[in-house]
């Protein structure tokens, strides 16, 4: 038996919001013997649940491509979701499907109310935290991980002046580095990182040594770069390296068995050790980063993909923190373990994320992954409507409107993208 994500609709009240309309697929094989299933849905990480829209897997179960599915849509014009049950058994003859519905989840508001999802009860406290870690991000530079967290906290409603967080803490040594930290910053946002690093070298502060250490990653990055692109042919273009990776690893490696790294530098580490192909060690940094700094997604998402295998995933130790639930949802798609990250990325928006474009595109990307068009076209399009500009996974997008064979759609898309920035990888996909 092969699981199949179920679908949502915009009801007004946001993608997948309480209004939901359930889907259940189930594909089988015909062939004997088959055990009867009740699909109270187990997934492999030992979470227990009754999930909206999808049948888990039976033990001693043959597929083959010819495969039997049953389409079962449940829709209510108001009122909470539906949580499904499904028994199938098989006869040799025919084929007798019992479908027993339960009404197993309650509203997002109920749930909340009734403290489901503790880690998700405060809702002021985790927009604090996310304003607090875009400030410490944007100091560093890390521009991505800003984007993502600003992301999360405009979903969130905005906070009153009084309860705005503080400013983080600063240290003797960050008032000693001031001025060098910040005229050392203004040349990195101009992409001048050798510069940066120049007038950083003597600097003692945590935050003045990330900056340091990454201003010299990145130059070697770019320049990398730009011995590509005057490479002669495919054979010279593989062999060119950052030849700073082997001097960061050297000093990096030092500091890290002083004790000396905080989560960023952390971070960093793993980032070097995972280009010099070091995966084994670079996993165990990143793990090591999440614990030190836990709210810091670089972290998680460099973890994400150095993770190939649900065993693996299994075998790490996470610190329990709401970011881990992020985690998960986008990891479980990467696995292409479906059922598992719709499932996840519910609980993420009746815990409060409802207005996150973020979550939003990450289903579009889940139900193109198990080639539901329509429903994924549905989303991309909520998505380009609360989010013009986005160029973040239209090539997707594009794939499915060229499926679909939808050549005008298509065609407007190329064109507002070209508009947008003509040369991002993505509007090259689409065009």
């Amino acid at each position: 038996m092969k699981e199949v994500g179920g679908r949502g609709r915009d009801t007004g009240q946001g993608i997948l919001g309480p209004r939901l309309a359930p889907v259940v697929a189930i594909q089988t094989a015909l062939a004997t013997p088959f055990t009867p299933v009740q699909m109270t849905y187990t997934n492999s990480m030992g979470e227990h649940y009754e999930p909206w829209g999808c049948a888990g897997p039976a033990s001693g179960t043959h597929c083959r491509k010819t495969a039997w599915a049953l389409h079962c849509r449940l829709s209510r014009p108001t009122g909470p979701a539906l949580g499904l049950k499904v028994r199938v058994t098989h006869q040799p003859a025919r084929v007798n499907t019992q479908i027993a519905l339960q009404e197993t989840l309650t509203t997002a508001a109920q749930r909340r109310a009734d403290g489901v999802r503790p880690e998700f009860g405060d809702l002021v406290q985790i927009k604090k935290q996310l304003i607090s870690v875009i400030s410490l991000c944007k100091e560093r530079g890390l521009v991505h991980s800003v984007k993502w967290a600003s992301e999360l906290a405009f979903a969130l409603d905005p906070l009153p002046k009084d309860e705005l967080p503080p400013s983080h803490l600063v240290s003797e040594e960050d008032v000693q580095d001031l001025d060098a930290f910040a005229l050392a910053k203004s040349y990195f946002d101009l992409k001048e990182y050798d510069r940066a690093a120049y007038f950083l070298r003597g600097c003692h502060s945590k935050k003045a040594y990330f900056l340091y250490m990454y201003s010299r990653y990145l130059s070697g990055e770019k320049k990398k770069d730009d011995e590509t692109v005057d490479s002669l042919g495919p054979l010279e273009k593989g062999q060119v390296r950052n030849e700073a990776l082997r001097e960061l690893r050297v000093e990096l490696s030092k500091k890290h068995r002083a004790g000396e790294l905080d989560g960023f530098t952390l971070y960093l580490y793993g980032v070097v050790l995972r280009k010099l192909d070091l995966l084994k060690e670079a996993v165990e940094v990143f793990v090591e980063a999440t614990h030190t700094l836990p709210l810091h997604w670089g972290s998680w998402l460099e973890l994400c993909n150095l993770v190939t295998n649900i065993e693996m995933l299994k075998s790490l130790s996470l610190p329990s923190c709401w970011i881990k639930d992020f985690f998960m949802a986008h990891i479980y798609t990467e696995l292409q373990m479906i059922p598992g990250a719709l499932q996840k990325y519910q609980s993420l928006i009746e815990a409060g994320f409802s207005k996150s474009t973020y979550i939003i595109s990450q289903i579009a990307v889940a139900y193109h992954n198990i080639r539901d068009i329509d429903q994924a076209l549905a989303l991309f399009n909520e998505l380009r409507e609360q989010d013009p500009y986005r160029i973040e996974n239209m090539d997707t997008f594009s794939n499915l409107l060229y499926v679909k064979s939808m050549k005008p759609e298509l065609s407007y898309l190329a064109h507002n993208l070209v508009e947008i920035d003509k040369y991002r990888v993505e509007t090259c996909c689409v065009i």
